[in-house]
């Protein structure tokens, strides 16, 4: 099972989670997840991928201004979040025929 949830956070962040009830990772691991082509030992398993996908991930993130973290427990799921600041720019008004 996968939840997505999102909700503004002290500090005028905006929070984004993603939980699943999976294999989780193991604490010994949880170190490496965001290590370019590391697949946590995922390699003899038939779980496709290269393992690349979290380090690009964060690098996206922290380029935009945010951060990403997770918690994990081995045979109970993950939860990956990612926070990113909130912009509230001036009001513009238009009027009908502007748009």
């Amino acid at each position: 099972m996968v939840t997505f949830s999102c909700r503004e956070m002290p500090g005028g962040r905006l929070r984004i989670e993603i939980a699943d009830t999976g294999i989780g990772i193991p604490e010994d691991l949880q170190r490496r997840v965001f290590e370019p082509f590391d697949r946590l030992r995922r390699h003899t398993k038939d779980i496709p991928g290269s393992g690349i996908g979290l380090s690009i991930t964060r690098r996206l993130i922290e380029a935009m201004g945010g951060q990403i973290g997770f918690k994990s427990t081995a045979d109970k799921g993950s939860t990956f979040w990612a926070e990113f600041p909130v912009y509230r720019g001036a009001k513009v008004e238009l009027a009908a025929g502007d748009i």
